[in-house]
């Protein structure tokens, strides 16, 4: 292979690349579900960027109140509030719409003394575990967790029977992932489009 020849195809390939790179990106959107008035609902949805969180309560772990927390909860109100099992609620589930990646997650009240974790799990998925929950502000989720659309997943958290410690979650930061089919459309528009650059520059030499 000539070197001018070797060239060519080296410039090729960085044109290709620096058209994909971009259209995937654009595919990509990362946004944040601030959850207040999850407080007293044991069903709850909202929708960002076109993209619809649901979360359904566990009424079989709830004693007292089959719900998200309690209305006016102090300080916490607002928040998804978590516990023990048997106070509010220790166990959720959870879906999407679309396809995403739950990148982060920020405790925003701690009710008590410090202590718990809690893990997320789906059909499909790799298990989050260990994510923190005795210390306030934004956290990234372990791993990160990617789920995929309309799939139920679970969101448990694990505080010492007897604790009496209320974290709340104050929201979630998501990425969303192009199905398949989206990828098939993302590598067929980029090509086409590196093609045409390229056929541009090799008439105007």
């Amino acid at each position: 292979m000539s070197k001018t020849h070797k060239t060519s195809s080296t410039s090729n390939l960085a044109l290709l690349a620096a058209v994909m790179i971009p259209v995937a990106a654009a595919q990509a959107d990362t946004f944040t579900y601030n959850l207040s008035g999850t407080e007293g609902a044991s069903t709850y949805s909202q929708t960002v960027n076109g993209v619809t969180l649901s979360l359904l309560a566990n009424p079989t772990e709830i004693s007292n109140v089959y719900a998200f927390g309690i209305i006016n909860s102090g300080p916490a109100n607002g928040d998804l509030d978590l516990s023990a099992p048997g106070v509010l609620v220790s166990a959720f589930t959870f879906s999407f719409s679309s396809a995403v990646t739950i990148d982060s997650y920020n405790v925003g009240v701690i009710a008590g003394p410090s202590a718990g974790t809690f893990s997320l799990s789906a059909s499909g998925s790799t298990t989050s575990s260990g994510n923190l929950l005795t210390s306030t502000g934004s956290h990234a989720v372990s791993g990160p967790f990617s789920i995929a659309a309309n799939t139920v997943g679970t969101w448990t958290a694990t505080i010492p029977s007897g604790t009496y410690t209320y974290p709340t979650i104050r929201s979630i930061t998501v990425t969303t992932v192009p199905e398949p089919g989206e990828w098939a459309t993302i590598t067929a528009a980029g090509c086409g489009f590196a093609a045409l650059l390229l056929r541009r520059r090799q008439q105007t030499r």
